[in-house]
């Protein structure tokens, strides 16, 4: 079958889509949270489930992270058929009304809620971002505010207001150490100590597409007045 064939069978136009860092897995989610994940190499479905209140009545989906551990997958989980979601990870789904859940795909169950009673946020919520080893996550929303999550207690480390405009994406450098933010003004900021230790200004809108390169020198961002930067991530303004 072909990649197309699959993925129809289950995706409708305007879910949020996701691979998982190695290419192995594909997830859709429905604006109703419905989650979806896809093996790419055999077109199995490997889970499906709806895991949890997105914070009330019409509410939609935003915004997808994933964080599968390392050698997850592989032939550990290949011979784990009849565990349908064996080394998956987790899954944290934004939603509109600025609620987040985190979901752990081997059992299919709610693993957190993250929202403003935790110290989270109150509007849509644009980007989240997993460290690498899925324990701290990372959201921005429209109500301007960075908040850094524990995961597993589901408390808020920090938040703070990177930029009066408010952030709509969001990068980690492969060694967790620095996080980017993005609106007009690219901002670097130490994540042990919380210092902004770098900013870069050039595009005239919003930046809505941010990636950092894998050595995490460079940096790539389209806005829309229709220019694509790209960034020494070192270089201080």
């Amino acid at each position: 079958r072909s990649s197309a064939s699959w993925i129809k069978k289950g995706f409708a136009p305007g879910m949020l889509v996701k691979l998982d860092a190695a290419c192995e897995y594909f997830a859709a989610v429905s604006a109703d949270g419905r989650l979806r994940v896809w093996d790419t190499a055999t077109s199995e479905l490997r889970q499906e489930c709806v895991p949890g209140d997105l914070g009330g009545d019409g509410a939609r989906a935003t915004c997808i992270a994933w964080s599968r551990p390392a050698g997850g997958g592989g032939e550990s989980a290949k011979k784990s058929k009849h565990k349908k979601g064996s080394g998956l990870g987790r899954v944290a789904i934004g939603a509109d009304t600025g609620r987040i859940i985190v979901v752990d795909l081997a059992t299919a169950s709610l693993a957190a809620t993250l929202d403003k009673a935790r110290g989270g946020h109150s509007a849509h919520v644009h980007d989240l971002l997993f460290d690498s080893k899925g324990a701290t996550l990372f959201s921005a929303a429209d109500d301007k505010v960075v908040v850094q999550w524990h995961v597993a207690s589901g408390e808020a480390l920090r938040s703070w207001r990177p930029d009066k405009e408010g952030v709509r994406r969001l990068a980690l450098s492969h060694d967790d150490s620095t996080l980017v933010t993005a609106a007009l003004t690219l901002k670097l900021w130490d994540v042990a100590s919380g210092e902004c230790t770098a900013r870069l200004r050039g595009h005239a809108e919003h930046v809505h597409s941010l990636a950092m390169s894998a050595g995490g020198r460079f940096l790539l961002t389209a806005a829309g007045e229709r220019h694509v930067h790209l960034w020494r991530a070192d270089a201080s303004a």
